[in-house]
């Protein structure tokens, strides 16, 4: 998992993988005040955004899930959010297996879960060994709008 925040870019982007440069260089272009929420293409099938407007939920009633084709690098437009998150292990029991379909896996419950916040400029990025919990609630349940990146692991190995 790498955490990092779009105010220490200039400073920090030479350690990230060129995939993941790629994709906040286009989060670094764009005017999300004039952008509407859908799928935008950065680099074909290969890394796209999904921009969204959800409602936050206790970390309690969220899910736990992992992605095994596509990192997701979550970027906050608005509002804030806990992400759960936690490494893998052979201890988490799937829920619902949808892989096939839409590359994600759900478990029962999270275990050594850490609660992350997010503000608008902060990403994380997570990988198929992070699980984690997006779009929890920090103190109130509230509206947010994010930026989901999908960035195909052959771009990374």
């Amino acid at each position: 998992m790498i955490f990092g925040d779009l105010n220490y870019w200039e400073s920090e982007k030479n350690i990230y993988p060129a995939a993941v440069v790629k994709a906040l260089e286009y989060i670094r272009g764009l005017d999300f005040s004039k952008l509407d929420n859908g799928r935008y293409e950065i680099e074909g099938q290969l890394i796209h955004i999904n921009v969204f407007e959800t409602t936050t939920a206790p970390l309690s009633q969220k899910r736990p899930e992992t992605h095994a084709k596509f990192i997701d690098l979550h970027y906050l437009i608005e509002g804030s959010e806990v992400l759960g998150i936690d490494r893998y292990s052979d201890k988490y029991e799937v829920d619902e297996d949808c892989s096939q379909s839409r590359d994600v896996v759900f478990y029962k419950k999270a275990f050594n879960e850490t609660a992350l916040v997010l503000t608008p400029g902060c990403f994380a990025v997570c990988f198929p060994y992070d699980v984690h919990k997006p779009g929890c609630t920090i103190e109130n349940v509230q509206k947010i709008r994010k930026a989901l990146v999908k960035i195909d692991m052959s771009l990374i190995r």
